[in-house]
């Protein structure tokens, strides 16, 4: 398994142990039908949403309108979950994330060993 480097994620682990803080942070994205999203890359059709095993990443009582701020959305247990897994099991992520985010930013690119 190729290690990750969440573009949506405000750090990673690199091989030594070391945090890398990502100062290329992709940013949230907005569906069309009013869910927040990591990122764009994951703003998919339902079928592509179940073949990537992130179907919980749209659960009603996470769409935008059922919340009174994005906090409380990006502090669910949803996405709690969602970012330990890239981060814990890079194994378990979903398929568009190792497609997408599978190799590091080039160096100079402002990520730094924090």
């Amino acid at each position: 398994m190729k290690k990750l480097y969440p573009r949506c994620h405000p750090y990673w682990k690199n091989e030594d142990g070391d945090t890398i803080k990502n100062n290329s942070v992709k940013g949230l994205a907005v569906s069309a039908d009013d869910f927040l999203l990591p990122c764009c890359w994951l703003d998919m059709t339902d079928r592509d949403n179940e073949i990537n095993g992130i179907t919980y990443m749209r659960r009603e009582h996470l769409k935008i309108e059922n919340n009174d701020t994005i906090d409380d959305i990006v502090n669910s247990e949803e996405w709690k979950h969602f970012h330990r897994v890239l981060l814990e099991a890079p194994y378990d992520a979903p398929e568009r994330c190792k497609t997408k985010c599978s190799k590091a930013l080039p160096k100079g690119a402002g990520n730094e060993v924090r």
